[in-house]
């Protein structure tokens, strides 16, 4: 108290000497009881302009008796503000939790954090272009590293908080180096204490003491920083404008946002309402001047929270549609080849008749009762999935047709898609080959970034596919392009009995018809190879091959396929069908789980076994041939009867890829 009376009692005497009146504040004039439970009471950021504001509130806030009124508003804000640490003065000590300007330069407005091994909050210019406050360690590594620990033998982690930055180091590698940084005053401290020693022993004694120091300090830290991030999410508002702002936005209607940010509210006020930390009361006029701003932030958090809320809602609901699409393709059966040409749950989710319901609004009192109600059209939604699909593809056949073929294309009876004519390649992986409806399950037509007209629903869309594992919608641009056969293969559908621009895949497929080429199939050769419709225009040897010189003439090998006899392509049909009951499916094989959605390149044994406990998986049964199969069949061999001794015949027929025939080579017409 007598450090007040003093201080004026100086100001007093000096201005008599000048001749100038003494003008003391109504505040200074108030006894000094008053002063000291106004003080007690008012919030650390409010007692350091205090300071700064006379030289009298300065020797008094500053005395060896202001201690109890620095301690007795700390313990306003919280009572668990830890002790101030020895070496921080109480202004230091309140600036440093409290205050939000550098401690360097006072500059404020500081956004950087506190650098708790420093005890210090500094702006940029402290830190990079003045470096006052810190300094390389390099220093002490070359000038007084190697005395330090030929004396001690301790290293100067022990004597110097450090801070460790990550900083690239130049090489053409981008590697990163670590980079030590230390107190500058106290390293440049130590150094002229340490060269003052006149021999070992005050040094040791010196290293003693500092690291006594650096423990002691290890502990403040620990301790403040503890402190500091719970007050940072909770700042009191008490004597602030952030609580008067946060109470006139609850009269305002906005409460809901509010809570919505949590106890982060009024720390995000504080950086974004201009003045909405300063210690004063929030007038009408004030919240006049900052209402607009305030009410325009505001409204960009009802925005995100009703964002979120609608996120929320959209998942809980899509949850509850992926349930019901599981329990639905479970009352299907095992799955098989059909299971993958239907429609995936995000393409069932994206269709109007769901997503008015799925994505109705938020306060919508939508039950797995009511999603359920949707199983019942799943079929039908299926269809109408399929069709759209099937249209989709048609219209890109009929922009890519070529000219020449247009016209009898046009008079086709069947879907343009359907047609053996004409098949898809994928731009993305290259597939060619690509049918319907196979080209249903392939897996590019479904993308990662489908784009939705409700935000909101498409980002609820893919995080329930990306946490459930399931497959994305159907791609609307999706990476197709139209292949049309060729020549010569519209010739081998002629040769088939079927007419090229009427004939569908399936109709092929399912004919039976074989095909032989008559220049290779001679007794010189010594068997035949049989082809199908799809895979005879592979078949090129130098002696048949139209582009050669060898063999007969072009007339010849231009017409050199031929039907087989219905006997013989029967049993040509009866092998293929034994090697693919077996599992032996050429190309680029897939094979599905019956029950479940795994997918494997060739036969799932170990799947089955390790995941159904089925130690002999069956294809058709426990396995199936998966659309994405491709549909490279290699020919089948047909030996002469009198071949049976021979090794190479008879591995074939072993592995199931020929077989021998007693009267086909005995015909006329291939002697």
């Amino acid at each position: 108290m007598p450090a007040l009376c003093n201080a004026n009692n100086k100001a007093k005497a000096n201005t008599e000497v000048m001749d100038v009146p003494v003008r003391r504040s109504p505040i200074e004039r108030m006894p000094l009881d008053i002063l000291l439970e106004i003080f007690s009471v008012m919030h650390p950021c409010g007692l350091l302009p205090l300071v700064r504001a006379s030289k009298a509130f300065r020797a008094f806030l500053t005395g060896p008796n202001s201690e109890r009124i620095w301690k007795a508003s700390r313990a306003r804000v919280s009572k668990d503000v830890p002790e101030r640490p020895p070496h921080l003065t109480e202004t230091q000590y309140t600036a440093l939790l409290f205050a939000e300007h550098c401690t360097g330069c006072g500059k404020s407005g500081i956004t950087l954090k506190v650098i708790w091994v420093f005890f210090g909050r500094w702006c940029e210019s402290c830190v990079k272009e003045r470096q006052v406050q810190v300094m390389s360690g390099c220093l002490w590594r070359y000038v007084l590293m190697r005395k330090f620990r030929l004396v001690t033998g301790d290293t100067i982690e022990d004597l110097m908080a450090e801070v460790k930055t990550a900083m690239k180091d130049g090489s053409a590698h981008f590697s990163y180096v670590t980079t030590k940084y230390y107190h500058r005053l106290e390293v440049l401290l130590f150094k002229e204490l340490w060269m003052s020693c006149k021999d070992n022993e005050e040094k040791r004694k010196l290293v003693g003491r500092r690291i006594a120091v650096v423990e002691e300090k290890t502990k403040a830290r620990s301790a403040l920083k503890v402190f500091h991030y719970a007050s940072y999410h909770q700042l009191p508002s008490m004597l602030t404008k952030v609580g008067s702002i946060i109470n006139r936005l609850k009269e305002e209607g906005w409460g809901p946002e509010l809570e919505w940010m949590g106890s982060s509210g009024p720390s995000t006020l504080r950086y974004r309402l201009d003045g909405a930390d300063v210690v004063q009361v929030l007038t009408d006029a004030g919240w006049g001047k900052i209402r607009r701003e305030a009410i325009t932030y505001m409204g960009t958090i009802r925005t995100a929270r009703l964002a979120q809320q609608r996120r929320e809602a959209v998942i809980k609901r899509l949850t509850m549609l992926r349930d019901t699409v599981v329990a639905y393709e479970a009352s299907l059966g095992p799955r098989d080849a059909t299971s993958d040409l239907r429609a995936e749950f995000a393409d069932l989710a994206i269709m109007p008749a769901v997503r008015e319901l799925v994505g109705a609004p938020t306060e919508a009192d939508i039950d797995p009762e009511d999603i359920d109600k949707l199983q019942a059209r799943f079929p039908e939604l299926q269809n109408e999935w399929r069709s759209a699909r099937e249209h989709e593809l048609a219209s890109m056949v009929w922009k890519e047709v070529p000219s020449a073929i247009k016209d009898d294309l046009s008079k086709t009876s069947s879907s343009v898609v359907e047609l053996a004519i004409v098949s898809f390649r994928c731009t993305r992986c290259r597939r060619e080959g690509l049918r319907w409806p196979n080209i249903l399950a392939h897996k590019c037509s479904r993308s990662d970034y489908y784009s939705f007209d409700d935000q909101a629903y498409g980002n609820a869309l893919s995080y329930v596919c990306g946490h459930y594992g399931l497959m994305s919608p159907w791609w609307a641009r999706c990476p197709f392009r139209v292949a049309f056969a060729t020549k010569d293969m519209r010739a081998m559908i002629r040769l088939c009995g079927y007419d090229p621009f009427q004939a569908t895949f399936e109709e092929l497929q399912s004919s039976g018809t074989r095909l032989y080429c008559k220049v290779c199939s001679v007794p010189s050769i010594g068997y035949m190879e049989v082809y199908n419709w799809w895979n005879a225009p592979t078949h090129s040897r130098p002696r048949c091959h139209t582009g050669t010189f060898f063999g007969p003439p072009v007339a010849v090998k231009s017409a050199k396929w031929t039907v087989l006899d219905p006997k013989h392509s029967a049993l040509v049909v009866a092998v293929e069908l034994a090697r693919r009951a077996g599992g032996q499916v050429p190309g680029a094989t897939v094979f599905g789980c019956a029950r479940c959605r795994h997918l494997n390149t060739g036969i799932p044994y170990s799947h089955c076994e390790r995941k159904h406990g089925i130690e002999d998986p069956k294809v058709g049964t426990d396995f199936y041939v998966h659309p994405e199969t491709s549909l490279e069949d290699p020919p089948v061999t047909i030996y002469p009867d009198d071949a049976r001794t021979d090794r190479t015949a008879a591995k074939g027929v072993k592995s199931g890829n020929a077989l021998f025939s007693a009267a086909l080579f005995a015909e006329p017409e291939l002697l």
